[in-house]
């Protein structure tokens, strides 16, 4: 038999910190897109980097109310979470802004270290990552969890 429960706020936010892919979904034209993102969740907003230009950043500067979806279940489907999150989006350009949220992504996928250290290293070119990455931040208006559970 299957259970479904809605997610207390404690199990949301810590899912959401710890779920590593999060499902975008936009306005395009006249088509819902949605897009894979690595995000951080932090303050209570979603955050993630993106290309200053494309598809999603067009998409993203047109229409500000965007959904957000993460999910995961276990292989025989015994468990499954999802949240949805709808929102408004603010795009941050100043890197003052957006290296905190630089920081939290290094933080979450790379192996913790300084982001000046980070951008340092052989290759990098700092002001020109800088210029070609904008931090797009989600505040959510509505957030919903359920859990399904099978019990034997």
């Amino acid at each position: 038999m299957k259970t479904k429960q809605k997610m207390s706020q404690v199990e949301i936010e810590q899912f959401l910190t710890l779920a590593r892919v999060g499902r975008l979904g936009l306005n395009l034209e006249d088509w819902p897109y949605i897009v894979p993102v690595g995000y951080v969740y932090s303050n209570g907003k979603i955050a993630f980097h993106s290309c200053a230009k494309g598809r999603k950043m067009e998409a993203l500067k047109t229409h500000a109310k965007v959904c957000f979806e993460v999910d995961e279940t276990i292989s025989d489907a015994s468990v499954y979470k999802s949240i949805i999150i709808r929102g408004t989006v603010k795009i941050l350009d100043d890197p003052e802004e957006m290296i905190p949220y630089l920081q939290l992504h290094i933080d979450k996928y790379r192996i913790p270290e300084d982001f000046e250290s980070y951008i340092s290293k052989p290759g990098r070119n700092r002001e020109a990552e800088l210029a070609s990455v904008k931090i797009v931040v989600i505040t959510p208006t509505e957030i919903s969890g359920l859990k399904f559970m099978r019990s034997h």
